[in-house]
């Protein structure tokens, strides 16, 4: 049963919250994550797994995406490849060398 004033505080708590309203509203558990993650003052659930700490009590650090997308015409294929870089402080604080 789902109280107008609940307020989760981590990913954990906005997951049984989507878990709640999925089942009472009978809708996708991907829709009840989002409106979980409003509830809880975030944009939706993406914005709040950037900014809510996750497993283990550590938090996202910051990072940078370098994407590129590829075609191959002999295979008519084609994709995109994204690879992740950790920074190790915040990227207006990294220096450059």
């Amino acid at each position: 049963m789902l109280t107008g004033d609940v307020r989760p505080k981590t990913l954990d708590g906005i997951k049984r919250l989507a878990a709640e309203i999925g089942k009472e509203r009978g809708i996708k558990h991907s829709v009840a994550l989002d409106l979980a993650a409003r509830a809880a003052s975030f944009a939706n659930f993406r914005h709040a797994q950037r900014v809510l700490v996750l497993r283990d009590g550590q938090p996202l650090g910051s990072y940078v995406l370098l994407s590129r997308y590829w075609h191959d015409k002999e295979k008519r294929q084609s994709g995109r490849e994204t690879l992740r870089i950790d920074l190790p402080s915040a990227i207006l604080e990294t220096t450059y060398c």
